[in-house]
């Protein structure tokens, strides 16, 4: 297991997870991506695991890739809910620089973290969803037998439909999911969730909706790769690809 913060570079005196390894960096290095690729669970967190956390989780699958058979997380609540739940319990905090004493018990704090697991007070990991490259949703959008809203749903959480919105996507830019919205993505069997990169609000809101609401059974979740900026780059003069596109846009 490999905890990674992504809250950026450590100023003064922080406390973490025990064991985190800090990668605030959007561009992972090759030192970063040999241990990433070791363990068999890897948990993403920032701050409250709403933005750079979920963000970062994507972008690793999305430019490195899980390794066979790893598993990749976001922590539910972030650090914030860690330190909230665990600030009186010494074996579940520690400088972000561990001092030599600390590495003595490395081994003895990871195994401490894994049983946690089992415990009531344990803060959720949520599953990180999959990145869908744009030619696959084509495919989809193109398949006579796959029908829009039931066996998928594009979900374009940008502030409203700048500049155009993929076919048969619906726009749901709130952070909390109303019960209108819930119905709604109850339904397909795939959702594609994306903003105007799927950098940042893409990923957010999709772990947020897995987080907060739970995939139905069976439901595949994903986050478009490159966002809406990618797509329209691409498919702008594809009419049944692209809808609400001005004149001089397509």
């Amino acid at each position: 297991m490999l905890v990674v913060r992504t809250m950026g570079p450590d100023n003064g005196y922080q406390i973490a997870i025990p064991t985190a390894v800090n990668i605030p960096s959007e561009s992972f290095t090759d030192k970063d991506k040999e241990l990433l690729a070791a363990p068999r669970r890897v948990i993403f967190h920032c701050h409250h695991s709403l933005h750079k956390g979920p963000a970062s989780a994507s972008h690793y699958l999305k430019t490195v890739g899980a390794s066979e058979g790893q598993e990749v997380f976001v922590l539910e609540g972030g650090y914030a809910k860690w330190a909230e739940t665990y600030a009186s319990d010494l074996e579940l905090i520690e400088n972000a620089t561990p001092k030599p004493e600390d590495k003595k018990r490395k081994a003895e704090v990871t195994t401490t973290v894994e049983k946690e697991s089992s415990s009531k007070k344990r803060a959720a990991a949520v599953v990180v969803t999959q990145t869908l490259k744009p030619e696959a949703l084509v495919s989809w959008l193109r398949d006579e037998k796959l029908k829009a809203h039931k066996d998928y749903l594009i979900v374009d959480v940008r502030p409203r439909f700048d500049g155009g919105n993929i076919a048969t996507a619906v726009n749901i830019p709130r952070e909390e999911f109303n019960e209108a919205d819930k119905a709604l993505l109850a339904a397909p069997r795939k959702l594609v969730f994306h903003c105007h990169h799927s950098l940042h609000k893409g990923p957010a809101s999709a772990a947020n909706y897995l987080k907060t609401v739970g995939a139905s059974e069976g439901q595949e979740v994903y986050v478009l790769e490159g966002g809406y900026a990618k797509w329209a780059e691409v498919y702008s003069k594809e009419k049944d690809l692209v809808e609400n596109l001005k004149k001089d846009e397509g």
